[in-house]
């Protein structure tokens, strides 16, 4: 019986196998590296570019801190805790409040807003919302008013402050202080 197919010699093979290599190895090469996302959606936050991160960016967020732990530091400071959405000397520009938390801010176990609005919006209601927990916060009028978060941090996390029934920004003017 006659062969009706030729096997395909190994110089062939193996140029086969090169070129998919290469494809491969450019496919890879054109990937951005995970801490520049990171990096760029930082500068993103604190230009005010984006006011809001989506659950896989955070999840980014927390991937690079950990691989990156001088990062980590680096986005949070000295005293472990920094806004890190859009903001002039902690007043927000933005009507979400991005702020992050490490664990060398155990020590500080709040944060306070101070705001500062006509007395006709007043109460407000603010969500806030960490790795794990969330809770929701009623002020009835302008002034400071603690936010108290949960104790031991092991991990880093980002807090979201936000406003659900409409944004922030314009109507309630808040400065965001730490271990205050």
């Amino acid at each position: 019986m006659k062969r009706l197919w030729k096997a395909t010699s190994t110089g062939f093979k193996l140029l086969l196998l090169t070129s998919v290599g290469v494809v491969a190895f450019f496919v890879w090469g054109f990937r951005t590296p995970r801490l520049e996302t990171v990096w760029q959606l930082e500068q993103e936050l604190k230009t005010g570019i984006i006011v809001n991160l989506k659950k896989n960016e955070k999840q980014l967020f927390y991937d690079v801190m950990a691989d990156y732990p001088d990062y980590e530091e680096f986005l949070a400071g000295d005293r472990g805790i920094d806004i890190l959405s859009a903001n002039i000397d902690g007043r927000s520009l933005t009507d979400r409040i991005i702020v992050l938390r490490t664990k060398k801010a155990s020590s500080c176990g709040r944060f306070s807003l101070d705001l500062s609005a006509h007395e006709s919006v007043f109460p407000v209601v603010f969500h806030v919302q960490g790795r794990t927990w969330d809770r929701d916060l009623t002020v009835k009028g302008p002034g400071r008013v603690p936010v108290h978060l949960p104790r031991s941090v092991l991990l880093p996390e980002i807090i979201e402050v936000s406003r659900p029934d409409m944004a922030i920004k314009g109507e309630v003017d808040i400065k965001v202080r730490f271990c205050q």
